[in-house]
């Protein structure tokens, strides 16, 4: 099991940042909030727990709070592995590699 740190963008536009040469998408950190921490196994598993699936996925297990109550994670998320700190957005399909900038 894994810790993830989850960010959500301030200002949700549901769309990924441009990317470097690299295939990273490029992404400023004060645009971004810390949600939670969750325990998980894969990037898979934390999407669901993450979105309201069954119920508010706020209360699901392995779900830590950093702030009260809060959105499904959407494309344009972030998602940081804390043992690795390898950063990933939320795509349209799956996850996609990020790097902070600015």
């Amino acid at each position: 099991m894994t810790d993830y740190l989850i960010l959500h963008k301030i200002d949700p536009i549901f769309f990924l940042p441009q990317s470097d040469p690299d295939g990273q998408h490029m992404v400023v950190q004060n645009e971004y909030d810390r949600i939670a921490i969750v325990t998980a196994d894969s990037l898979d598993e934390v999407f669901e727990k993450t979105n309201h699936i069954y119920e508010d996925w706020t209360k699901n297990d392995g779900v830590s709070m950093i702030v009260k109550g809060a959105r499904s994670t959407s494309v344009g998320d972030l998602v940081l592995n804390m043992d690795t700190l390898d950063l990933v957005i939320c795509a349209p399909i799956g996850w996609k590699p990020a790097v902070w900038v600015g």
